[in-house]
């Protein structure tokens, strides 16, 4: 199944453009910036091999660990994380293996790191104020540890 993912950034949710994965090609990805981020003054390219151009770009996992572009992957979850929504995703019930795609949708805006949000077509964007319940306090950071002593 394609899905199509608007990637956005800042606090006032600038669209950057629209990322592309298919769960039949799970190696692979697409990206194409959005006109107006091109014809904007203020326009950057948001990771190194993403030229600023409104033209597809194509990146597969066979040369690195992620199918998507550097800034992209670098949001993704580490091993520990992706072994914790494994965890998670096994003991909900679900029996399909998680593709690329869900460990980068799954990290939410208060543990993401960077300013670039993913917003899967027909979902709302969530409000940031509700993802920052999910992470962890910084008082509970030693109770953690123990727990996974």
């Amino acid at each position: 199944m394609q899905q199509r993912i608007s990637v956005l950034i800042g606090a006032d949710n600038k669209c950057v453009g629209t990322l592309v994965f298919d769960d039949t090609r799970p190696d692979a990805s697409q990206f194409c910036y959005a006109d107006s981020w091109c014809s904007d003054a203020t326009a950057f390219a948001v990771s190194p091999e993403l030229a600023l151009t409104v033209q597809w770009q194509y990146f597969s996992s066979l040369s690195r660990k992620s199918p998507f572009p550097f800034a992209f992957a670098d949001t993704e979850p580490e091993s520990w994380g992706c072994r914790l929504l494994k965890a998670v995703f096994s003991k909900a019930g679900h029996e399909r293996s998680l593709s690329a795609v869900d460990f980068l949708l799954a990290a939410d805006d208060g543990s993401r790191v960077g300013a670039l949000r993913f917003v899967p077509e027909g979902v709302q964007l969530a409000d940031t104020e509700a993802g920052k319940d999910l992470t962890l306090p910084l008082k509970d950071l030693g109770q953690t540890g123990r727990a996974s002593r």
